[in-house]
């Protein structure tokens, strides 16, 4: 995949600074950056959003509203 980027002159001069430093060409820089800040799909982990959600207090179980509902007549697996 080719991606065509317009920058304005702080980050273009970042990204040449960086390439420099790391002896590395820009595409690879580039590249580099795209790889540490997107998600990757394989991790397993929950986000730390989730992990830390405590529930709301006043909200009651998810198993309170299963005795209003109707089992079906007929297995729609079967």
């Amino acid at each position: 995949m080719d991606i065509l980027l317009h920058l304005n002159a702080e980050p273009s001069h970042r990204l040449d600074a960086t390439s420099r430093q790391r002896g590395k060409p820009l595409d690879a820089v580039v590249l580099e950056v795209l790889r540490s800040d997107l998600p990757n799909p394989t991790d397993s982990e929950w986000p730390p959003e989730v992990l830390n959600f405590k529930g709301v207090p006043d909200m009651p179980p998810f198993e309170n509203y299963r005795s209003g509902l109707v089992a079906p007549k007929d297995d729609p697996f079967a």
